[in-house]
């Protein structure tokens, strides 16, 4: 496993990748987020993966998470993505336009990621 899935909030988990961040990976660790949630909480995630790799793939799996999180989604659900500056990833670009306005976005501060999150993510 070459991630860490941590509680920051109710509602709100932060998933930090330190060697890799598959499709696979990112899909693992949302399951993995959303059995630590309680039924009445929304599943707002921080996909922090600046100090990861990110494997190459094409347009099948990045659909393949934006419909796994599509499937776990309720009112107030979010998706951070955390990044380095000049990093690309391709299912943060296919989720931010295919999500509901507002849903998923890119960040390469923390801070300001958690903040978006807290702005009606997190109960």
């Amino acid at each position: 496993m070459a991630y860490d899935v941590e509680r920051i909030e109710r509602g709100i988990f932060s998933v930090k990748f330190s060697l890799s961040a598959s499709i696979d990976e990112r899909i693992a660790s949302l399951e993995h987020a959303d059995g630590l949630r309680s039924d009445d909480e929304s599943l707002s995630l921080l996909f922090d993966m600046r100090e990861a790799e990110i494997c190459p793939y094409g347009a099948g799996p990045a659909l393949a998470l934006s419909d796994a999180l599509a499937r776990r989604r309720r009112t107030g659900s979010k998706v951070a993505h955390l990044l380095r500056q000049g990093q690309t990833d391709l299912a943060t670009t296919v989720m931010a336009s295919l999500c509901p306005r507002n849903a998923s976005q890119r960040f390469t501060s923390r801070a300001e990621a958690l903040q978006w999150l807290r702005d009606c993510g997190g109960e």
